[in-house]
């Protein structure tokens, strides 16, 4: 679990910001790499660096797993290999009011916004 600001969320992150770019295995993201339980809750947050990885690779957050991602954006590239996303390489829960300008690029899950 590897990000840009915190490797393994379980609280609320507010009125954040990365820019430097992240390199990891699985779970890296460019702001968070693990983001978990229902308190893990990110608003008013943005990455702009560069993130790559093999699995679970996301511009914002690497896999969100149960977290909440509100309003945020990411707009660099993303290079990975299996779920790969310009905002979420993985997600499993909540993500509303989102965009990304990035490329994301990868050979299996791949998405503009979530892998």
């Amino acid at each position: 679990m590897i990000g840009g600001l915190i490797g393994d969320n379980k609280g609320a992150v507010t009125k954040t910001y990365a820019t430097g770019a992240v390199v990891g295995d699985g779970s890296a993201g460019g702001l968070i790499g693990y983001n978990q339980s229902g308190a893990a809750k990110v608003q008013t947050s943005y990455s702009i660096g560069t993130v790559t990885g093999i699995n679970q690779v996301g511009g914002l957050v690497g896999w969100n797993f149960s977290g909440t991602a509100l309003p945020k954006l990411f707009h660099r590239d993303v290079v990975g290999t299996t779920s790969v996303g310009g905002l979420v390489g993985e997600n499993d829960a909540t993500i509303m009011e989102n965009y990304s300008t990035g490329a994301a690029s990868g050979t299996t899950n791949v998405g503009g916004l979530v892998g």
